[in-house]
């Protein structure tokens, strides 16, 4: 991503940084940072050579690698997790990609779960040295693309039936793979204009597409749990400095006004993929994203928060009493279920036939299950009862 320089200083020794959401900061490369990967690289001894970038992250950057120890008639491809250097110090009991993976699969393999296959498992891990320090690289078998980019993907391109269908997973493996794993474990998630840097890699490279993999020849039904970099278990402490990294459009309001999580909150951003995943559209938004307008959204959906929620928000963010009343009065407010009506009105005629599930008995969610917040205090095991988790798919138009 260097272009030509006219200035008294070389070419070579000047950045200009391209201002792109799917790239990673230039300013990431320096000591302590990401390692310097390029295409064609080869890692671990040799073993894994580098074909692609597939993402990055705050403390990572993921490559598609071929695995060049197992033949490519059986696959032969993994995804690379790079560490940044400073991170890849801690002990690797206390790194949650490793110990929480590896918890998950011994109480799976004991309890001979049917959805063991349905999260990702580490395969290996290695370090890798670089200009830039020590590299903690963590292989799994590789997988997608995204439900999310599958969505975004969805909602830029005409769909129909057969497209949202491929893109969303069966309920029943849905629920199966939620009450995977350990039921302790919670399943947690400067941009300079000229820098100068002397260990960044000749060449950023782009995520592919997610596009690329939307051919429905490709798609299955087969959904993948991955990435544990962040969970943490529920019996341990919160950390002093603790802040959720989870999204604000899935962060609950324990996330967003007190920095802190639980299972509780697990369910809450269930309920907002689960909502997203289903219409493709989030449950929670706002044009300019922020706590405050995100708490706004919720207030508007599900009515006046509870305390000490409902007292922190205003301490928090003033409202004047105009503002205040305005926030969940019927008129402007937008249930659950009638944002779900709005759903297509633009897109697809209604039709007579809604699929099989909107008769049989047990698979409609009752409007006393909508709309009440109380009704979202409960765990895991008490969501994936519903009867809507157990119903099998058997034609396109469900």
């Amino acid at each position: 991503m260097a272009r030509p320089c006219h200035s008294k200083i070389a070419a070579k020794d000047v950045y200009y940084f391209v201002l792109r959401d799917d790239v990673e900061g230039l300013e990431m490369y320096t000591s302590g940072g990401f390692c310097p990967v390029s295409i064609g690289d080869l890692l671990g001894e040799g073993r894994y050579k580098i074909v692609n970038k597939l993402g990055y992250g705050g403390a990572s950057t993921v490559w598609l690698a071929h695995d060049l120890c197992e033949p490519k008639e059986f696959g032969g491809y993994v995804a690379l997790k790079i560490m940044c250097a400073d991170l890849s110090s801690t002990p690797l009991t206390d790194v949650p990609d490793l110990y929480i993976s590896q918890k998950i699969e011994s109480f799976a393999s004991r309890i001979h779960h049917p959805n063991k296959g349905n999260v990702c498992i580490v395969r290996d891990y290695f370090y890798e040295q670089s200009p830039n320090g020590r590299h903690l690289c963590i292989v799994s078998d590789f997988a997608g693309p995204s439900l999310r980019s599958i969505l975004v993907w969805l909602n830029s391109n005409p769909y129909s039936k057969r497209w949202i269908k491929s893109g969303k997973p069966p309920p029943r493996q849905l629920r199966g793979t939620l009450l995977f794993g350990d039921p302790d474990v919670e399943k947690l998630k400067l941009q300079l204009n000229r820098l100068l840097l002397s260990y960044a890699p000749k060449e950023l490279v782009a995520p592919v597409p997610a596009s690329s993999f939307c051919s429905h020849s490709f798609l299955t039904e087969s959904i993948l749990l991955i990435d544990f970099g962040v969970a943490l278990e529920a019996k341990d402490p919160l950390p002093s400095d603790y802040y959720p990294p989870i999204p604000m459009a899935y962060a609950s309001p324990e996330n967003l006004l007190c920095s802190t999580t639980g299972l509780a909150s697990d369910v809450w951003s269930l309920g907002c993929v689960l909502f997203e995943l289903r219409t493709t559209k989030p449950l929670f938004q706002s044009y300019f994203p922020s706590d405050d307008a995100i708490l706004e959204d919720i207030v508007h959906t599900l009515g006046k928060l509870p305390e000490p929620w409902w007292s922190m928000w205003l301490r928090k963010y003033p409202k004047s009493e105009q503002e205040i009343a305005a926030l969940y009065a019927p008129a402007s407010m937008c249930t659950i279920r009638q944002r779900l009506v709005q759903v297509g009105l633009h897109d697809d005629p209604v039709g007579p036939d809604f699929g099989s599930i909107a008769a049989e008995a047990g698979t409609r969610i009752d409007p006393g299950e909508i709309d009440l917040l109380e009704a979202l205090l409960i765990t895991m095991q008490d969501v994936v009862r519903h009867p809507w988790f157990k119903y099998q798919i058997t034609s396109i138009n469900d």
